[in-house]
């Protein structure tokens, strides 16, 4: 699980930058599984797939287009996707992007356990849990 202190967050948007470049080898932030929304003054929203234990997106998909692994990581099966959205409409924490070119709901899927926007993040604003 991935816990956000967004109190710590400068908007810097290391985290997207690492993400998309890990993903896609591309810098796109509209493409990637971490975003930063900037309101003024300067408060800074965080959000991901937190890889949570209440997994509701994956409970809300009614195409079984999603799965969770042993660790709680979500899994999407384009496939079966319909994009229908129930799935980002559930998460608790309004924290699934969706893809701009594909519009494939974006879960954050552990960069294979290298966790890009960790190891990124100046500020540590991310920190990730065993539970």
């Amino acid at each position: 699980m991935i816990r956000v202190n967004a109190s710590k967050c400068t908007g810097c948007r290391l985290c997207e930058v690492a993400c998309s470049l890990w993903h896609l080898q591309e810098v796109n932030p509209k493409r990637s599984r971490v975003r930063v929304a900037t309101t003024w003054p300067w408060k800074d929203e965080v959000s991901l797939c937190r890889q949570c234990q209440a997994l509701a997106c994956v409970k809300a998909c009614k195409y079984e287009a999603l799965f969770a692994t042993d660790g709680n990581v979500v899994v999407l099966n384009e496939e079966k996707c319909t994009k229908c959205m129930d799935c980002v409409t559930a998460c608790p924490f309004n924290a699934v992007p969706v893809d701009a070119v594909s519009g494939f709901p974006l879960y954050c899927d552990t960069c294979n356990g290298q966790y890009q926007c960790v190891q990124w993040c100046p500020r540590r604003v991310f920190e990730v849990s065993q539970k």
